[in-house]
């Protein structure tokens, strides 16, 4: 059913090091999980505020076991930050409007949690939502888009038998490919890399803890001012790509790690990931994600008894006596409503959240203070419309003079999504390409026609600045922005314009910046009905994305099905932390931090300590 309407940032290190024993032994559990709601348990009634991939995920897992679950979003659509959609009726004669996007969203090959969940929605033609992935990891590194790609040029092991034969010698080899084909790198750019990425591979659980959780990843890590400008490109490319770095302070050092190096370590030796053993990952949706994905997910948990009700704001939450009492929130009208519950579950994000954690719940659990402390990071674009195909899967403009132009990632929608467009809009579009830009360019990052970053940027003005750099850098931009080609542009969702105010991005994600790991707040705290959920919760990757979105959801489930007394089996946690093929590597490299000395193949330009 559904209704409508400047302060030390840093953690001691033993508190980083407790973090990341408990993550590790929740990881270990294991379940058969209900593929059908189970008898409704005492005291089942659960709210849950928020249906983007955090909060759909904690919502299917408490349905599943029996409980009534709620489900409140302030937006008239499900899927948060990865909505994308049309609109029935919205273009001429009867179609539905051109897709709106909030980008592309990749299941990178070493997700786990997110897709044991794709698996379980039935789409209603005899399929599940993990049946609509499409495109292959080597398409998309192909095409350039992501970081993926170059963490794999780099050397990161990608083979049991790569895995196994791990060496310093293996690593300079595929560097010296990557590199090979770069015009104004240097010799030493191979050297210096490769140590670093062997650095990083065989880091111990003390240099994790201790050191890269409180260093930048491009400057502090890898050392980029002695890197060819080539080089540093690389690198710097590599720290923006997931959108996630602090638009002041950098990216930590251990959150790419642990999120992707390590889980794709995983996925070479075998272990279970996105793809079933045998399987090559695909690693986006068929079709825009609220339509095949969203939708269908609302469905199937209608059908285990939870209800939706969409345009609904979260405004107040009821405190009393240590425990939650009630929330507030408000329709689209202004109309304001009581929500009634004995669970309470908060999957929004941290910007959102914050005005609503009032004095009282604060000083009830200390732990939701270090949301304020949280670095936010921007991701938007704009959607662009071609009469012809485009005739690519995408990429990233990298042919760029880096210290004008902006790091672009290109997806090709159109050739990605099942989708006739000439049945939507106007039926003159053939190809919708979605740009995405990450703070950089939004904040700080002056372009090449206007000299100014995006938010100082006229409406107009914004798109010019994305036009000419793609017809500059983008393999055939100047045909696909030919007059009688390019048919219009539009900001993502995510992307606001007021011609008072200029631009904004009021769905922002959450950094992760140097030493403020240990801030992202923990599923289930003090407060015995209260859970948050979302990327921006304490997870073993440290990195705001869906994976860890789902992955909190199942340590949410399995807090409230203890607190709860009930008789249903805990989600099942996906295997995490550093690949045990590397633990010997692993504990010599412990040994050496407790010496204080750097890790054994960091030796051309050792990284910094904090």
């Amino acid at each position: 059913m559904r209704s409508s309407g400047s302060t030390d940032t840093r953690i001691p290190r033993r508190r980083i090091l407790r973090g990341i024993t408990t993550l590790a032994a929740a990881a270990t559990a294991s379940a058969v999980v209900p593929r059908r709601a189970a008898a409704a348990p005492a005291g089942s009634r659960v709210a849950v505020f928020g249906a983007g991939p955090g909060g759909m995920s904690v919502a299917h897992e408490l349905a599943e076991r029996g409980f009534r679950v709620d489900v409140y979003e302030r937006l008239a659509r499900l899927g948060g930050g990865v909505r994308s959609f049309v609109t029935p009726g919205g273009g001429s004669d009867g179609r539905p409007s051109l897709p709106n996007t909030c980008g592309g969203h990749f299941f990178l090959p070493g997700y786990a949690a997110m897709p044991d969940l794709l698996r379980r929605i039935p789409t209603g033609d005899g399929r599940q939502v993990i049946d609509r992935l499409t495109v292959s990891s080597h398409d998309v590194m192909a095409g350039g888009i992501g970081l993926n790609g170059t963490l794999l040029g780099l050397g990161v092991p990608t083979s049991p038998e790569s895995l196994r034969d791990f060496s310093l010698d293996r690593v300079l080899h595929s560097v010296r490919g990557l590199l090979a084909d770069r015009p104004g790198t240097r010799p030493t750019d191979a050297e210096l890399l490769a140590g670093k990425i062997a650095a990083w591979v065989t880091s111990g659980d003390l240099r994790r803890a201790g050191q890269l959780e409180f260093i930048d990843l491009e400057n502090g890590f890898f050392r980029a001012d002695r890197l060819s400008p080539t080089a540093h490109t690389l690198i710097r490319d590599l720290c923006q790509t997931t959108s996630t770095d602090s638009p002041t302070r950098g990216l930590n050092a251990l959150t790419l790690l642990t999120s992707l190096v390590d889980q794709n370590l995983h996925l070479a030796a075998g272990r279970i990931t996105a793809a079933a053993p045998g399987r090559t990952p695909k690693i986006l949706m068929d079709g825009p994600e609220t339509e095949v994905w969203f939708d269908p997910w609302a469905r199937h948990l209608e059908s285990l008894g939870a209800t939706f009700h969409t345009g609904r704001t979260l405004t107040e939450i009821g405190f009393d006596d240590g425990r939650i009492t009630g929330a507030t929130v408000r329709d689209d009208n202004g109309a304001r409503s009581r929500v009634e519950a004995d669970w309470f579950v908060l999957a929004m994000p941290p910007d959102r959240l914050a005005p609503l954690l009032g004095p009282a719940l604060r000083t009830a659990d200390p732990g939701l203070t270090g949301i304020d402390r949280l670095d936010l990071s921007v991701e938007s674009g704009f959607e662009l419309f071609f009469r012809d195909p485009i005739g690519t899967l995408g990429g990233q403009v990298t042919n760029r003079d880096v210290d004008r132009d902006w790091l672009l990632t290109v997806v090709g929608l159109s050739e990605i999504w099942n989708l006739d467009l000439s049945e939507y809009g106007d039926g003159r579009a053939r190809g919708m390409i979605s740009v995405e830009f990450n703070n950089h360019p939004y904040y700080n990052s002056p372009g090449p026609t206007f000299r100014k970053p995006i938010k100082d940027l006229g409406y107009d003005e914004a798109f010019a600045e994305i036009r000419r750099q793609l017809v500059d850098g983008f393999p055939g931009g100047e045909k696909l922005f030919a007059a009688d080609n390019f048919l219009g542009w539009r900001p993502h969702p995510t992307l606001n314009w007021d011609p008072r105010g200029g631009w904004t991005v009021p769905d922002l994600r959450t950094a992760s910046a140097p030493g403020t790991t240990g801030f992202f707040p923990p599923q289930a705290g003090r407060i015995p009905n209260l859970f948050l959920v979302g990327g921006h919760t304490a997870t073993p990757f440290g990195l705001d994305c869906m994976e860890s979105a789902a992955y909190s959801a199942k340590v949410a489930t399995n807090a409230l099905l203890e607190r709860a007394g009930a008789d249903a089996p805990p989600a099942a946690l996906p295997r995490t932390g550093p690949a045990p093929e590397l633990r010997q590597l692993h504990e010599q490299d412990d040994a050496r931090f407790r010496a204080g000395l750097p890790n054994i193949f960091d030796t051309v330009a050792p990284a910094g300590m904090p």
